[in-house]
């Protein structure tokens, strides 16, 4: 467990969930969170292998110093309620591409070394490793810092992809078709595609 007893203090159930309102709760809520994060760095483990096996990360890793000025540009654009077309081929824009690089390559790693940092347990065990971000305290901003940035992707993301075209995108995703079909130009028994 990455937990250490801190004093018995009575916390609130809802901050504590789900451990409920006990000297404990806080303790339990930390065994919850830390479980819980090894699915998502399993995820993400799988994730970032299966983009080096297929070659994908070239997608993802800017490769030109011009990506800056060209996802300026975009941001502009997107800030006067006129986005570049959505692209067919599965290209990201520069934004797009800044925008998943940092979250996949810092923020996630940023995320984890972090959340290693305000471990009771490992700042008991190596009282260095906290001090690398200033202490527990400054390590605990920097991660709920980073929590805000991915309920902020995730809002922005969707607001996006619902407001430029749901259809097409939701086909790509769940059929790998481009098509702007509520069936993704998929035949209905047998017959022709309806498109």
């Amino acid at each position: 467990t990455f937990n250490k007893k801190e004093g018995s203090k009575e916390v609130n159930s809802v901050v504590a969930l789900p451990g409920g309102n006990s000297q404990f709760s806080l303790e339990l809520g930390r065994t919850w969170h830390a479980l819980s994060v090894l699915f998502w760095v399993g995820n993400g483990i799988c994730y970032v292998v299966l983009l080096a096996l297929t070659n994908e990360w070239h997608r993802l890793v800017p490769n030109s110093f011009a990506v800056f000025p060209q996802a300026v540009a975009v941001l502009f654009q997107y800030l006067t309620f006129s986005p570049p077309a959505t692209s067919v081929t599965g290209h990201y824009n520069a934004l797009q591409q800044l925008t998943y690089f940092a979250l996949i390559f810092i923020c996630a790693p940023l995320s984890i070394v972090t959340g290693a940092a305000i471990s009771p347990k490992i700042a008991s065990l190596h009282p260095w490793y906290p001090s690398l971000f200033g202490g527990r305290q400054a390590a605990r901003s920097l991660h709920y810092l980073l929590l805000v940035v991915y309920l902020l992707f995730t809002l922005v993301h969707v607001s996006l992809v619902v407001s430029s075209d749901l259809l097409l995108h939701m086909n790509r995703i769940v059929l790998g078709s481009a098509s702007q079909s509520i069936n993704g130009g998929q035949s209905i028994n047998g017959g022709q595609s309806i498109n």
